[in-house]
Order: C-alpha cells, then sequence, then structure tokens
C-alpha cells in the first residue's frame, strides 16, 4: 500500500477536492471539521497542511507514517553551484565610502612620512575591497 493510500485511509472524512488533493479532519486534534489538506504532487511528493497548526511530524505519527514516507525517493544531499549575487548600488557606494576613508587617514599618514607595514597592508585591503564593491555591482 502506498504512503498516500495508507494516509488516506487512517484518516476520517476524506473528501476530494480535485485530482490529487483532498481535505479531511486532522488525526493530531481533536476536529470537527475538515482542517487537514493533503496533495500528492506530480514527483509523487505528499505535500498536507493543518489549518489549525499541527505539525507534520504529529499528524504523520497519529496515522503511524513518518516525514519520510511523504517522498517518493529518498532525498539526495545536492549542493547547488554557488552564484555570485550581484549587490544594490547604494550598498557598493557605502562599502567603498568607508574604504576611501580608511585610504584618506592612511594617506594623510603618508604623507607625514610615517609609514609601517601595517598601514600598507590596511591600504592594499581597501583598495581590494573597493575593486570587489564594484565588480559586484556588475553583477
Amino acid at each position: 500500500m502506498s504512503a498516500i493510500d495508507t494516509l488516506l485511509e487512517r484518516c476520517d472524512g476524506v473528501k476530494s477536492k480535485g485530482a490529487s488533493k483532498w481535505a479531511c479532519k486532522c488525526p493530531a486534534h481533536r476536529d470537527r471539521s475538515p482542517s487537514l489538506t493533503i496533495k500528492q504532487a506530480e514527483d509523487g511528493t505528499i505535500l498536507i497542511h493543518c489549518f489549525a497548526g499541527c505539525e507534520p511530524n504529529d499528524i504523520l505519527a497519529a496515522v503511524g507514517l513518518n516525514i519520510r514516507d511523504l517522498f517518493p525517493k529518498a532525498l539526495g544531499h545536492h549542493r547547488l553551484p554557488k552564484q555570485r549575487r550581484g549587490i544594490s548600488a547604494f550598498d557598493a557606494l557605502r562599502a567603498v565610502r568607508h574604504e576611501l576613508l580608511v585610504v584618506e587617514l592612511l594617506a594623510g599618514d603618508f604623507a607625514r612620512g610615517i609609514d609601517n607595514p601595517t598601514f600598507r597592508q590596511r591600504a592594499q585591503l581597501a583598495a581590494d575591497r573597493i575593486h570587489t564593491a564594484l565588480s559586484l555591482c556588475d553583477g
């Protein structure tokens, strides 16, 4: 017996609401009128929702099923490729403004003859951040 058949068989007051859609009394709480909706997606996945607020695990436990039973095949762990996302011009301008302030302060120190490796590293970091912010604006 399939999971959808088991679920529908173990719920009270099941009524069809169209192709692969049902409403019934929620088995997780004392229900006087149908508050649980069930839908089977094209891929076989079963979607459930109790309008009274019952958690899916509680609903399934009440009928002897578990969350894995809602999915036709085991879910694999898929990683989507990381995509670079453009940022808004406002956010880029804010970042650039901050880094330009850092550059301005460091330039003043360099002009007064204050030169140390930490200041040079921070100036390079500011330049890198400005470049990154500008390239993110382009998407």
